[in-house]
């Protein structure tokens, strides 16, 4: 008796099987691509309300910006601006979010554009930058290279130091041997703003005091600067010198009692996406206006 009936039935057997596990893989692949699509699809939609809901908080900190311009003719430390935000919730009929934030004063820094004058580099803001630097524990030297770097930016292009290929001071090439802790400690010190400024004798640190006010030495400077963030705020920058040694005067405009500029600090959490943005502002009489973000 002939078996070939039964190899017959066999092979078909196989085939079948065979075409089960290929649909099986096939019908697996889909569902994982399908997943990662949706996954995908999700967090660009949680991306995209993200960068919205950040947008919204950019115009919180204006607002806040001009409400503390109408509620003071000075810019001290512990103002309206200077709150801190952390987690508050944001919802709509989805999703919450969470948006942290907080605002900081760039003309408490040493502003780097002082280091040139029309495209030339300027000794003694120089000299000015290298007893800050020593005094944060950075090197010396970076004030020359930085300087160099600044008045080219100046001598080669009509447009403002911030613009033609630095942002904040650690985006600097001179600031590329930095680690991460030092270009912090650089950004936390010192600025680059698009023009020429005066620095806020109300909210400047010691060691930016010391430095920007010639002879005003380091322990002086800590003097001042803990009686001012008592209470003693300096309405107009003559009010300084009672607190300066005798014979030392406070002069204008290199020293200001208010501020123009601004750079906001903010992260939103939404779902399992974190947006984190920074922007310079310029705090103008009528609106406050975003110079650049990151």
């Amino acid at each position: 008796m002939s078996r070939r009936p039964y190899s017959q039935h066999g092979l078909a057997v196989i085939n079948a099987l065979v075409i089960v596990l290929a649909t099986s893989i096939i019908a697996t692949a889909l569902i994982e691509r399908q997943t990662r699509l949706s996954t995908a699809l999700i967090t660009e939609h949680d991306a995209t309300q993200a960068y919205w809901l950040l947008s919204g908080a950019l115009d919180w900190t204006t607002q806040l910006l001009a409400e503390d311009a109408r509620g003071s003719a000075i810019t001290v430390r512990n103002g309206l601006w200077a709150q801190v935000i952390e987690r508050l919730p944001i919802s709509d009929e989805r999703s919450t979010a969470y948006f942290s934030g907080y605002l900081q004063d760039e003309q408490a820094k040493y502003n780097l554009l002082r280091l040139q004058r029309q495209g030339q580099v300027n000794p003694a803001a120089v000299t000015q930058l290298q007893g800050l630097l020593q005094a944060i524990q950075l090197p010396p030297k970076l004030a020359s290279e930085i300087a160099l770097q600044v008045a080219a930016m100046q001598a080669s292009s009509d447009k403002k130091a911030s613009q033609a290929g630095a942002r904040l001071p650690s985006e600097l090439t001179a600031a590329r041997s930095l680690d991460p802790t030092q270009q912090a400690m650089l950004n936390q010190y010192t600025t680059l703003l698009p023009e020429q400024t005066g620095l806020n004798i109300n909210t400047a640190s010691a060691y930016v005091l010391s430095a920007y006010i010639e002879e005003l030495s380091l322990a002086d400077a800590l003097r001042i600067v803990a009686a001012r963030d008592q209470g003693l705020w300096f309405r107009q920058v003559s009010d300084l010198n009672a607190l300066l040694p005798t014979g030392m005067q406070a002069t204008t405009p290199r020293l200001q009692v208010k501020s123009q500029w601004f750079s906001a600090h903010g992260k939103l959490e939404l779902n399992q996406t974190q947006r984190r943005f920074q922007a310079l502002l310029e705090r103008g009489a009528n609106k406050t206006h975003i110079r650049w973000i990151l």
